[in-house]
C-alpha cells in the first residue's frame, strides 16, 4: 500500500498556494489544516452564490455561465460535504448559505421524472466543456446524476422540520425504487448513488432500503468497473474510486479500490499536483487552456480527499 511522503505533501502544499484558484486553496486549507476553520470554505463559496440562492460564475470550471444551475449548486454542496460539514446548524453563515441553496433547488426548479434539470437554459451562451453542452439529450444523459446526491445532501444537512427535508425524503424513496427499473447506469449515476448512500447512512435513514440498494450497486459496479490500471485514462473508464469510495465493500471491491489509490499516488505530475483530462473543444473555446490549468487545483484536492479518507498520508 503506497502512501504520500512528507516531501510530496510539502510540494503539494506549496503548489496549491502558488498555482490554484483562491477558492480551491480555501477548500484545501479547510480540509487539511487544523489552523484554518472549516468556515473558510463557506466564505469562499459565498463569492459564487447568486441572489436566487443557486451557484454559478465558474465555480465548476467546465461551466462558465454566471447564472445559477442545479449542477453547479450540487458542486457547492459537495464541497461542503468534503470539507466535513454534516449539518447546517454547525455555523450561522453555513445555515444561511444552505437555506438559500435549498430554496433555489426546491422552490425555483421543477423536477421532471423525479429529477432536476441539471443545466440552465442560458448555459450554451457561455464557454463550457463538451460534457456540459445543453441539448435535447442532456436530461436523459445525466439521469439521476446529480439529483439523487442532492436528495442525500438535503437529508444530511437539514433537520426533520424543514420542508426541504420532507420533499427530499419522498424523492429519495422514489430514486431508490427507480434504480432497479433501469438496467443501464452511467458511471456518474453510480457515483451519485454511492454518495447518496453514504449521506443517508450517516443520518441512519432508510437502512433496509439502503442495504438492498448498496448490494445491488456493488454488484453492478463490479460488473462494469475498469480492472486494468492502464485503462484508467480512457474516456469511458469506470474508476474504482468513483464507485466504491463511499460504500461498504467486499474483498474484491476493496482490492480494486486500493489499486486505484496506489495509481492516484503514482500519477502525481512533475509539477507536484494532479493534471485533469478535459473534454473541451479547443477550437471553439479559447478558455479551454485556462480551464485545464484551473482544473489542477480541483483535481488535486479531490484526490487528496480520497487519500486522506483511506489513510494514505
Amino acid at each position: 500500500m503506497k502512501q504520500l511522503t512528507k516531501e510530496q505533501l510539502s510540494v503539494i502544499e506549496r503548489q496549491m498556494f502558488n498555482h490554484t484558484r483562491d477558492v480551491d486553496t480555501a477548500i484545501y486549507d479547510a480540509m487539511f489544516f487544523d489552523d484554518f476553520p472549516k468556515e473558510i470554505a463557506v466564505d469562499a463559496l459565498l463569492m459564487y452564490q447568486n441572489k436566487d440562492g443557486g451557484f454559478g460564475s465558474g465555480l465548476h470550471i467546465d461551466i462558465y455561465s454566471p447564472d445559477s444551475s442545479v449542477y453547479v449548486t450540487y458542486e457547492a454542496l459537495k464541497i461542503l460535504y468534503m470539507v466535513g460539514f454534516r449539518s447546517m446548524k454547525e455555523n450561522e453563515l453555513l445555515e444561511g448559505l444552505l437555506n438559500k441553496a435549498f430554496n433555489y433547488l426546491y422552490n425555483r426548479n421543477t423536477l421532471k421524472d423525479n429529477k432536476f434539470e441539471p443545466l440552465e437554459k442560458t448555459n450554451n451562451k457561455y464557454a463550457h466543456s463538451k460534457k456540459f453542452e445543453l441539448d435535447e439529450n442532456t436530461f436523459e444523459r445525466f439521469g439521476y446524476y446529480p439529483s439523487v446526491t442532492i436528495f442525500g445532501f438535503t437529508l444530511l444537512f437539514c433537520d426533520e422540520t424543514k420542508a426541504y427535508y420532507k420533499k427530499a425524503l419522498n424523492y429519495a424513496k422514489k430514486a431508490i425504487s427507480d434504480f432497479y427499473i433501469s438496467n443501464a447506469h452511467t458511471k456518474d449515476e453510480l457515483y451519485a448513488y454511492s454518495l447518496f448512500i453514504e449521506c443517508l447512512r450517516y443520518k441512519n435513514l432508510l437502512i433496509e432500503e439502503l442495504d438492498k440498494l448498496e448490494n445491488s450497486l456493488l454488484e453492478y459496479g463490479l460488473s462494469v468497473v475498469s480492472r486494468d490500471v492502464s485503462a484508467y485514462e480512457e474516456e469511458d473508464a469506470v474508476r474504482p474510486t468513483l464507485i466504491f469510495a463511499h460504500l461498504n465493500l467486499n474483498e474484491e471491491a476493496k482490492e480494486l479500490l486500493e489499486r486505484d489509490l496506489d495509481y492516484i499516488i503514482d500519477s502525481i505530475a512533475s509539477h507536484g499536483l494532479w493534471d485533469h483530462k478535459s473534454d473541451w473543444d479547443e477550437d471553439k473555446y479559447p478558455e479551454a487552456s485556462s480551464a485545464s490549468l484551473k482544473w489542477i487545483g480541483v483535481e488535486s484536492y479531490r484526490n487528496l480527499y480520497l487519500l486522506k479518507k483511506f489513510n494514505r498520508f
